[in-house]
């Protein structure tokens, strides 16, 4: 950190999240995996991104749900090409206090999801 630039460490520190909220690998060969839900503090601002590694041969659609109040809400989503990642941040004004679930889908053949996956929270708006 130290032979970085003063702009470099502050975007480093501002790009940290507060909370590190799941993490895991995400397996099935039936097409989709979906996470256990997993909850954000208020205290930890309103800004969710959300990461997948793709290890398969196809691309996938992941999608952010968040499960408050035993109510199931489409929120966000992204498409991860073979063999890549990506991540995207859902903002809400309210996104700090909910519960969520991620969803990996292999759409073009239902078959294979493998990979890793992850979201954390932000105070700030993190790159992408």
């Amino acid at each position: 950190l130290h032979l970085l630039s003063r702009r470099q460490r502050q975007m480093c520190i501002r790009d940290r999240p507060l909370a590190s909220l799941f993490e895991d690998e995400a397996y099935s060969t039936k097409g989709t995996w979906t996470s256990v839900e997993f909850a954000a503090a208020s205290s930890n601002g309103n800004y969710i991104r959300y990461w997948h590694q793709n290890n398969t041969n196809e691309k996938v659609k992941v999608y952010l749900y968040r499960t408050d109040k035993s109510t199931t809400t489409f929120v966000s989503s992204m498409t991860v090409e073979a063999n890549g990642q990506n991540s995207k941040v859902y903002y809400n004004s309210t996104a700090g206090s909910g519960t969520y679930k991620i969803v990996v889908e292999a759409y073009v053949s239902g078959g294979t999801v493998d990979g890793d996956v992850a979201a954390a929270q932000y105070k700030t708006r993190p790159s992408t």
